[in-house]
């Protein structure tokens, strides 16, 4: 998954699109609304929490895409 769905954002989901056995699986961003759009490029659901997306959607892995200052807390 990728949680934060800014610039970076495409760039790391392209390069999960190229890595044989890898898919996206969700994004996550505040903002909802640039989640859904996100989301829709990549045929993936978006979500708006966190919380939700990893009570509500099995993952392996997820991408922190959110600003420096964030990634220790999102880790947690």
């Amino acid at each position: 998954a990728i949680v934060g769905t800014g610039y970076i954002a495409d760039c790391h989901a392209r390069g999960i699109a190229s890595t044989e056995g890898v898919a996206l699986a969700a994004v996550c961003d505040p903002n909802l609304a640039v989640a859904n759009a996100f989301a829709a490029q990549w045929n993936v659901p978006a979500f708006s929490s966190l919380e939700d997306m990893l009570a509500k959607q099995p993952l392996d892995a997820v991408h922190v895409l959110t600003p420096p200052d964030s990634h220790h807390e999102i880790a947690r």
